[in-house]
């Protein structure tokens, strides 16, 4: 019982660290736009 609601929290953690990562790389992204666009108009 304790391994399974081990491996949930893990999975748990994981999920909010991707969801992190994913905003922040979706920010950049969003960045990198800007730029390109200021640049080439």
């Amino acid at each position: 019982m304790k391994e399974v609601s081990l491996e949930r929290f893990t999975s748990m953690k994981n999920h909010r660290l991707l969801v992190k990562v994913l905003r922040i790389t979706a920010a950049v992204l969003a960045m990198a736009a800007q730029v390109l666009l200021a640049c080439l108009g």
